[in-house]
């Protein structure tokens, strides 16, 4: 039996997405934000973008979790199963 919360719920077009968004998160909160010399606020926006890139590579989101929903395609679902799909 395999448990929900380590089903994935996550499929490769929002993995992407989330990858880029917390690559965006990262440099934005470096560079602009001048989180690299210290600054407050581009410290927490870098340390924010940890959220994005560990959705994006364990390819599981926690809010998916919480409403039962996924973003996996027709293909993956088949090859990693459907999440939240009672037994009977």
């Amino acid at each position: 039996m395999v448990f929900v919360c380590f089903m994935r719920n996550v499929g490769l077009l929002d993995r992407i997405f989330r990858f880029t968004l917390g690559t965006f998160l990262l440099l934005t909160g470096l560079t602009i934000l001048d989180g690299a010399h210290g600054s407050i606020i581009g410290i927490i926006v870098a340390i924010c973008s940890l959220l994005p890139f560990y959705m994006a590579l364990t390819a599981r989101c926690f809010v998916f979790n919480w409403f039962k929903i996924h973003s996996l395609n027709k293909k993956e679902c088949a090859t990693h199963g459907r999440p939240y799909q009672s037994e009977v």
